[in-house]
């Protein structure tokens, strides 16, 4: 079986004309390019093909458009599988240029068997009905990419609150001030998403967005002197962030509203001091 390489070095549909390059399939090579000149009447663009190793336009040449993929999908291995196994299997691979353009066909194909608010399938290949419905800490639903596994229309969800709330509660009483930190679970602020919007930080550093997730644990630690472990800042994210802003201002010297720390001068020695520790340094001086 032979594919037209439609990329890279070996130029794309409109060179193939005095140098075509195939990909062979070899059982003791693997795969491999063998140039050719293209035969008289091959396409080489939308009205125009092949006369005399030169792409013309011509009346008779058929019309296409260059989304069509007018020489099939090339003879290529995408994540050790052919295009037509890959893609089926993965059309997310399809948002990856270089996928897109060796296997223009079964992208295409892909495309079309899928639903309008999902084009190119899904985004990540580890996509679990599971989790469809749950949203990740910043607000963002799970299922928006993964629209294929999920059958998501991000065009049509709102973000708003299930009116069957969570284990039997409004989901006013479950998210309320000095318990958001129930929308860290990703299937309460799915169903709780305004709730959880209302008391959600924007601003806050990624996977922060309800302050610390265990506040009783983390007042022990507030104002703390020493850098948090690893699992305390998992535990105490707001607050070890708060920590080290501190231990910075303190290294510069500054205090927390900003202003510079004031340290107390000196204590100067009183004149019976200062006579006890000269005769104390002669003293050593004479014995050494």
């Amino acid at each position: 079986m032979l594919s037209v390489y439609q990329g890279g070095v070996y130029g794309g549909l409109g060179d193939i004309c005095p140098s075509m390059f195939c990909l062979v399939p070899d059982d003791t090579r693997g795969v491999f390019c063998v140039e050719h000149r293209a035969a008289p009447g091959t396409s080489c663009g939308p009205g125009k093909w092949c006369e005399a190793g030169e792409c013309v336009a011509n009346p008779k040449a058929p019309w296409f458009n260059m989304d069509q993929c007018p020489m099939g999908d090339e003879v290529t291995l995408v994540d050790g599988r052919g295009c037509p196994e890959a893609v089926s299997s993965q059309p997310d691979l399809c948002s990856l240029d270089h996928v897109r353009a060796a296997c223009c066909s079964s992208c295409g194909l892909a495309h079309t068997a899928t639903t309008a608010h999902c084009p190119l399938g899904d985004q990540h290949r580890d996509c679990r009905p599971s989790l469809c419905h749950t949203s990740l800490p910043d607000g963002t639903p799970y299922a928006r990419d993964c629209c294929r596994t999920c059958n998501f229309d991000l065009s049509r969800w709102a973000c708003a609150d299930s009116p069957l709330g969570v284990d039997g509660q409004p989901c006013q009483a479950a998210v309320r001030v000095g318990q958001v930190q129930g929308c860290y679970n990703a299937t309460l602020a799915f169903r709780c998403c305004a709730s959880c919007q209302g008391h959600r930080n924007p601003s806050a550093q990624p996977g922060c967005e309800y302050g610390d997730l265990l506040p009783e644990t983390c007042k022990n630690h507030k104002n703390a002197r020493q850098t948090c472990s690893r699992q305390l800042q998992w535990q105490c994210c707001q607050t070890c962030r708060d920590n080290d802003a501190l231990l910075r201002d303190v290294k510069r010297g500054m205090t927390s509203s900003g202003t510079p720390c004031a340290f107390p001068p000196p204590t100067p020695l009183l004149p019976l001091q200062l006579l006890m520790w000269c005769f104390l340094m002669i003293t050593t001086y004479m014995v050494l």
